[in-house]
Formats: C-alpha cells, sequence, structure tokens
C-alpha cells in the first residue's frame, strides 16, 4: 500500500532505517512496523499499523521520567498541555504502563509529512523532553512549545 511506502520512505530519510518490505510482520501479526532512534537523550519510535492506520503513522517520544523533586508539578504540566493542543492532529501525552515514563503521541499525516520538517520539530520536542526532565521548563506553557511550528530558544 501507499502509505506504508510512504512510511518507509519518511523513515529512510529521518534516520536511514532500514525499513523494507520485508520488515512488513505477516498478515497474522500486528501489522505493526516500527523504528527507533535517539535524539537529545530522548528515545524516539516512529510506528505505522499498517492494517489499520491508513493515512497516519506515529512519533512516540520518550519524556523518561518525572523530575524527582516536581513529579506531580511536571505531570501537571503535561496533562495541562493534553488540553491545548488543538491542532487538527493532536498530539497527546501519556504514562508508559511498565516502566512510568512520560510519553508523546505526535500523530504524522503521511500524505503530508516532509522528512526534514519533522526531524526539525522531533529535534525541538526532545529538547524540551530534556528541560522537562531536568525541571527547567517549571512555570512554562508546554503546549505552545509542542506546537508543530514552535519557535524556541534551548540552552
Amino acid at each position: 500500500p501507499m502509505s506504508l511506502a510512504s512510511f518507509q520512505a519518511l523513515c529512510r530519510e529521518i534516520c536511514g532505517a532500514p525499513v523494507s518490505p520485508a520488515a512488513v510482520p505477516d498478515a497474522a501479526d500486528s501489522g505493526m512496523v516500527a523504528v527507533n532512534f535517539e535524539l537529545a537523550g530522548s528515545r524516539i519510535d516512529l510506528m505505522y499499523a499498517s492494517r489499520r492506520a491508513g493515512q497516519t503513522a506515529f512519533a512516540i517520544v520518550d519524556f523518561g521520567p518525572a523530575p524527582a523533586r516536581q513529579t506531580e508539578q511536571a505531570w501537571r504540566m503535561l496533562m495541562e498541555a493534553n488540553l491545548v493542543m488543538l491542532e487538527d492532529w493532536p498530539a497527546a501525552f501519556a504514562r508508559h504502563p511498565g516502566n512510568g515514563h512520560a510519553l508523546l503521541k505526535l500523530p504524522l499525516n503521511l500524505a503530508e509529512a516532509q522528512a526534514a520538517q519533522l526531524l526539525e520539530r522531533l529535534v525541538r520536542i526532545a529538547q524540551v523532553a530534556r528541560d522537562w526532565r531536568t525541571g527547567t521548563l517549571e512555570g512554562c506553557e508546554l503546549g505552545p512549545l509542542l506546537e508543530p511550528h514552535a519557535m524556541h530558544n534551548f540552552a
């Protein structure tokens, strides 16, 4: 299918990942194709569910554990960000059920996704994740920092 080919091309452009048709699971499997890499200390998974996703893939950014001294405030920041991310394809925060890390699920429209812009956005999000982990974003609104065209200076 065209969307699987689009996902594979996007992965190759972003991380040089060898995502080939041979890597596509059989219909009996989950149909999930995924590639992972690291940016600014955050693991990023690019995922595509070939049997049900259509033109949508996802980037899952592992924000890591909440800062030890500010756990409650850090989680509140993520939940407030969920509320204000109102773009057509909104991102959403969740908690990993196994390790308790904060995760950002970012939907990607494969018909519109361009590798250079996506990589730039993922770098920016990974930098926000690093700052969140270290507690340096205390008092900031996180949602606007994660929007597609957000501009933010990182130290």
